[in-house]
């Protein structure tokens, strides 16, 4: 019968067939498979705005964010999320054209988009919230006609990701 003679003594064998798994390969091979199951722009994914983004108020109430985020991968899509809160005034006119003080309220603008990156890893996003509506009982009957005014908003929050940033609304 044929015996296989060690070259090296000092070294035990790393077969997992005879007293278990290597050391070595262990680590290596219980890493693999949680490294395989993650998607690729989160291996490399740094993701952070370039600059600040600019919010600016439109003439329907409404307001309107740009900017530009980094460190995706190549055609990756990405979610803006924006938030804005607002305090604002709803008058009531009345057929004949006279105007009865109205109520004051507040709430939250929010809009979203998903944008795609390009080849660099780079999102140039424009995102505009919904302006402020009023409902049909701000007014004492519906022949008479809700106007918004006094609009005054709080500091917009700009989320993308993990990532977020707050900016100031520009008039």
């Amino acid at each position: 019968m044929y015996q296989r003679e060690r070259k090296r003594p000092d070294r035990a064998w790393g077969s997992s067939w005879i007293g278990g798994p290597a050391i070595e390969r262990s680590a290596r091979l219980s890493q693999q498979p949680l490294v395989e199951n993650l998607e690729g722009r989160f291996l490399l994914a740094n993701i952070h705005f370039i600059g600040n983004p600019v919010a600016v108020a439109n003439p329907n109430g409404s307001v309107t964010v740009t900017g530009k985020l980094a460190g995706l991968g190549d055609n990756q899509n990405i979610t803006i999320n924006v938030a804005v809160p607002v305090t604002f005034t709803v008058d009531c006119q009345n057929p004949g054209g006279n105007i009865a003080p109205g109520q004051r309220h507040t709430g939250t603008l929010i809009g979203s988009g998903t944008f795609t990156s390009d080849k660099n890893g780079n999102v140039v996003f424009s995102v505009t919230t919904d302006a402020p509506t009023a409902s049909p009982e701000d007014c004492p009957n519906p022949q008479w006609t809700p106007i918004i005014r006094d609009v005054t908003y709080g500091d917009v929050t700009v989320t993308a990701g993990d990532v977020s940033k707050t900016v100031q609304v520009k008039r």
